[in-house]
């Protein structure tokens, strides 16, 4: 009997675990936006316990983000060459000097987009992603998209969001998918890159938040 290799394993579980993770976010989502109208029709809305998991993610308008028939075995398919999109600084320039028509994808929510964007980004949260919006903000699916997330600006602990939406992005048909992180330095084990750095290639817009009500 073979046993697979144990590299290959990892990822797989890896590439499962961003599945569920998809899921897990899409529905905590969905229900959150529920919650927020309030009193019973919110109640009323709530699945029992025992009520099945849907076959794909789902955004909080009840339309797929990948589609519903999709298996894990096809999901991790989709995640495929993921790690290797990531582009640092320096890729990122060189993109845009080859690519002036790149697409800057911001996934996050729009809360997050409004306190510190790329300058001249677009914005759609991973879980508004479907097979209608993708189409309508960016129609050309050869078109270079790079996605940004709270990551590409600086090291979390977080669930990379880039990496939940790149399948989303592969499962609708797009091509030239790269995820971006601005502060990963250039070699392993190189130094990270400074915000004087970054800014030497990117212009960020940073919006500060509002400032407290007097007396407080």
């Amino acid at each position: 009997m073979s046993y697979p290799h144990p590299r290959r394993m990892l990822k797989h579980l890896f590439y499962m675990g961003v599945f569920c993770g998809l899921i897990q976010h899409a529905i905590f989502d969905a229900h959150a936006g529920e919650s927020a109208t309030g009193g019973a029709a919110a109640q009323q809305v709530v699945p029992p316990p025992d009520a099945p998991m849907p076959d794909a993610p789902m955004t909080g308008g009840g339309l797929p983000m990948i589609p519903p028939t999709m298996s894990v075995d096809e999901f991790t398919k989709h995640m495929e060459g993921a790690q290797e999109a990531a582009l640092t600084l320096n890729g990122f320039a060189a993109l845009k000097q080859s690519s002036p028509d790149v697409v800057v994808l911001d996934v996050r929510s729009k809360e997050r987009f409004a306190g510190k964007y790329i300058k001249d980004s677009l914005n759609l949260p991973v879980t508004e992603m479907t097979e209608h919006t993708l189409p309508a903000l960016i129609p050309d699916k050869t078109r270079a998209v790079v996605l940004v997330c709270d990551e590409s600006f600086f090291p979390t602990r977080l669930l990379s969001m880039t990496l939940q939406a790149w399948p989303v992005l592969k499962a609708n048909g797009y091509t030239n998918v790269y995820r971006l992180n601005l502060w990963r330095p250039e070699e392993e084990g190189g130094a990270a890159h400074t915000p004087d750095d970054i800014a030497q290639h990117v212009t960020i817009v940073e919006t500060p938040p509002p400032a407290p009500p007097a007396g407080q």
